[in-house]
């Protein structure tokens, strides 16, 4: 479908200049003290019940996102669970590199992050996938 959008002209823009331009970032989701799953991280977490202060596992899920963002409204392009042991930017790495191989290397022409992801690694990827 995303490689229709742009065929259609659907994914064009004259503010980026006819660029298709996508962001990656990454977002903590569905955090318990309760509820947990096989996929679930752990982290442990100082919080109040009460009057008392007490440190808790805490379980949650962190996702990064890739979405064309040079269109009149955000595309999502693809998702995908960071791991445990997983960095957010290690993760976006590799959604990125399965994104080369569904759409193809010239399917954006721009990535754009926040300073999280300024680092010599990310970028020489950035330049090897293309």
């Amino acid at each position: 479908m995303a490689r229709r959008l742009k065929r259609n002209g659907v994914l064009h823009s004259d503010w980026a200049r006819g660029h298709v331009v996508v962001a990656a970032d990454g977002i903590e989701i569905c955090s318990s003290f309760v509820r947990c799953c096989d996929q679930c991280m752990e982290r442990k977490v100082a919080h109040k019940v009460g009057d008392e202060l007490r440190d808790d596992i805490q379980y949650y899920h962190r996702i990064v996102a890739v979405m064309v963002v040079s269109t009149a409204f955000p595309i999502p392009l693809g998702i995908r669970f960071q791991k445990d042991g997983e960095t957010e930017v290690s993760s976006t790495l590799v959604l990125l590199h399965d994104l080369k191989g569904q759409l193809g290397c010239q399917f954006f022409d721009l990535v754009v992050a926040d300073a999280l992801y300024l680092r010599k690694p990310f970028v020489d990827e950035i330049e090897k996938i293309g």
